[in-house]
């Protein structure tokens, strides 16, 4: 299963792989908004070691640029299944990085338990060999809980926009994290058990240990039905697929 297969198994509309869940999800619930704040939990993950990976398959031209992306698209989608087990929505995906978003009741636990959850199945394909030797990659996260405004603009399609000082945060917490850090804000850490935080970085905190959280049952109680995708998958995607 590919990286945008993942978001969304087939439900019988072709295009809706492509769409974030939470913009099915709006488009159910408020068709004709253009703007929503959502209480919800963000985690923002950026993976690296891909620069020198790329580079040391450069030289094998097209076959390496195949196999670059092979790697990058298995690691994707291991950490998108991790997200999408406590019902996370990836929101944007930048090959080395992936937005994710989590709102509903447990959002803070979910998003928090998500977060350790990726960095556990990145690490489980530490030492994973290519045709260029060891694959050695590492993962900075940021997470941050609060109020997020989203907004859907554009006329050939309608495209996804998060915005705001939660989004803001957000960012800020992955920037400051270093590798392998899973660093939360203060209002992210508020939300969680003591036994679950780690030390202090600043006004935020880190990670020590998943809190305990429910996995969602991503395939039945999440995935919204009955609403067209097409308004939501760029012009150019939706001529390549026709």
């Amino acid at each position: 299963m590919t990286t945008l297969e993942l978001e969304l198994e087939d439900t019988g509309q072709d295009l809706a792989p492509y769409v974030p869940r939470l913009v099915l999800a709006w488009a159910l619930e408020s068709p004709h908004a253009n703007y929503r704040r959502i209480p919800g939990t963000m985690v923002f993950c950026d993976v690296s070691g891909f620069t020198a990976l790329s580079e040391r398959l450069a030289s094998k031209g097209k076959v390496g640029a195949e196999e670059l992306t092979e790697i990058l698209d298995g690691v994707c989608s291991a950490l998108l299944a991790e997200a999408a087990r406590f019902g996370g929505s990836m929101l944007k995906y930048g090959g080395d990085a992936v937005l994710v978003f989590f709102w509903g009741a447990g959002h803070e636990r979910r998003g928090a338990a998500a977060a350790m959850a990726m960095r556990a199945a990145l690490r489980a394909r530490a030492g994973h060999r290519s045709s260029v030797g060891a694959v050695r990659l590492r993962m900075s996260t940021g997470v941050h809980s609060g109020d997020f405004d989203f907004f859907l603009v554009g006329e050939s399609h309608r495209e996804l926009v998060v915005a705001g000082e939660g989004a803001s945060i957000t960012c800020a917490m992955e920037a400051a994290a270093d590798a392998g850090d899973v660093l939360l804000s203060a209002s992210a850490a508020a939300a969680l058990p003591a036994s679950c935080l780690g030390a202090n970085k600043g006004d935020d905190v880190l990670l020590r240990r998943a809190p305990l959280a429910d996995a969602v049952n991503f395939a039945e109680a999440l995935r919204p039905t009955g609403v067209d995708p097409a308004p939501f998958v760029p012009l150019a995607v939706r001529t390549h697929l026709a």
